[in-house]
């Protein structure tokens, strides 16, 4: 069950979270780097990108590089590219 908050925030968001998705594509065309990295590069919050980092990841247009790079917090991050399925 999704609570009343929960409801309003995802009506909230959902107009711009396709193109911000579209633009971390984009992005990651040009250069892999993690969900941190890009939340600066788009001067967004960590939390505004990193669930479309997820839905990307689910809909299988980005893939893990395999390298890590430290985070705001200095932990490990995954690095992103695209995969070929994504378009271009």
């Amino acid at each position: 069950m999704t609570s009343d908050t929960s409801a309003e925030a995802l009506a909230s968001v959902a107009p711009s979270t396709s193109a911000l998705r579209t633009t971390i594509l984009k992005r990651l065309a040009a250069r892999a780097c993690t969900a941190d990295e890009m939340a600066g590069r788009l001067e967004e919050t960590v939390l505004t990108i990193r669930p479309r980092f997820t839905e990307l990841r689910q809909a299988g247009l980005i893939r893990d590089t395999g390298e890590r790079r430290k985070n705001i917090s200095g932990r490990n991050a995954a690095v992103w590219a695209i995969t070929e399925d994504a378009p271009a």
